[in-house]
């Protein structure tokens, strides 16, 4: 009796931590970006049969649980062919571990949300306006076919309007998920790629619904500031593009802040006590509204406004109808 009582204890004790480990184990669907191997024997083929022969390879990579197209389907987010040998799918972090052995297998990225705005983008395609490269090579963009990944376009917007614009080069593949009426000889394509964020958000898969149409604005905005054509928009009366009636002359810069503290920020009536007439007046950003800041310079009689960024910011600038002349500039340059 009393071995037979030692023996169940040692059975059990052994049998724990085993159970507590597999009731550990996560579940949760994470989207990974997975680069891999070309599929053998795909140098003869055509390219159709290419596309379907890469389709059928990245299916070996996903969990025999998987094997049912309908489970295929809601795995496999995008299957890449033209730049890389991939696609991008969800797995649990068990599945990926098994994934990882599979011969073939080169790289898994976690996919994640990512800021709208950036400081560096430029440095990053070598844009440099003091040496040589694309900057000063480029011809302006001419003939070039920008690819913008942001959150969405609208094509209504005049911006986009092709009056005068030839037809997209012949190597154009790209695809337009708008109405046929909405992609033009400006807009030449226009897709949506929401699917990984669909599934950590409730908000990304309402804007799905929406395709490529820009829900947000952001993308509006950057696409129109790299290829956009010139319409005639104004603000109080002043173009957003060629000031008529500022100054070509150097004006004088003050910085309120200096001589009134409570004047950093450009507040109402705070600009009162400094003489700020005919000058291009600092402003640092935050506590006001940006709209106000310009209004309370213009009516101290300041000329322009200069917004001194956070940090953070950069140089970034905002789609924001300013109703005096308003420049926006890394404060660390100031």
């Amino acid at each position: 009796m009393s071995l037979s009582f030692i023996f169940l204890l040692l059975i059990t004790h052994h049998l724990s931590p085993a159970s507590a480990q597999s009731s550990s184990i996560d579940d949760t669907l994470h989207t990974y970006i997975v680069h891999v191997e070309p599929p053998p024997e795909t140098a003869s083929l055509s390219s159709s049969s290419y596309s379907d022969n890469l389709k059928k390879w990245y299916k070996t990579f996903l969990p025999p649980s998987t094997a049912a197209s309908s489970a295929t389907e809601s795995r496999i987010l995008y299957a890449y062919k033209n730049i890389v040998t991939g696609f991008a799918a969800r797995f649990t972090e068990q599945e990926l571990a098994g994934l990882q052995e599979k011969p073939g297998f080169l790289h898994a990225y976690p996919d994640g949300m990512a800021r709208l705005q950036t400081t560096h983008t430029p440095y990053f395609l070598g844009l440099h306006r003091d040496r040589p490269g694309l900057w000063n090579h480029s011809g302006y963009g001419k003939g070039v076919i920008i690819g913008v990944f942001d959150t969405g376009i609208l094509p209504s917007h005049p911006s986009f309007s092709d009056d005068g614009m030839p037809p997209p080069p012949a190597k154009w593949k790209g695809v337009c998920e708008f109405n046929a009426s909405d992609c033009n000889n400006k807009i030449i394509g226009a897709r949506n790629f929401i699917k990984g964020s669909s599934s950590m958000s409730s908000s990304a898969t309402d804007t799905a619904a929406d395709g490529p149409n820009d829900v947000e604005g952001h993308g509006t905005h950057v696409a129109s500031t790299a290829a956009a054509r010139e319409y005639s928009v104004s603000f109080d009366g002043q173009s957003a593009y060629q000031p008529s009636n500022f100054s070509r002359s150097p004006l004088p810069l003050v910085y309120p802040s200096l001589l009134n503290l409570s004047a950093t920020f450009c507040s109402n009536s705070s600009l009162d006590s400094v003489d700020v007439r005919g000058k291009v007046v600092v402003c640092d950003n935050g506590n006001v509204d940006l709209i106000e800041k310009g209004e309370n310079v213009k009516k101290a009689g300041g000329a322009a406004m200069i917004i001194a960024n956070y940090r953070s910011d950069g140089d970034t600038t905002d789609a924001i109808p300013h109703r005096t002349f308003v420049f926006k500039l890394n404060s660390c340059q100031l």
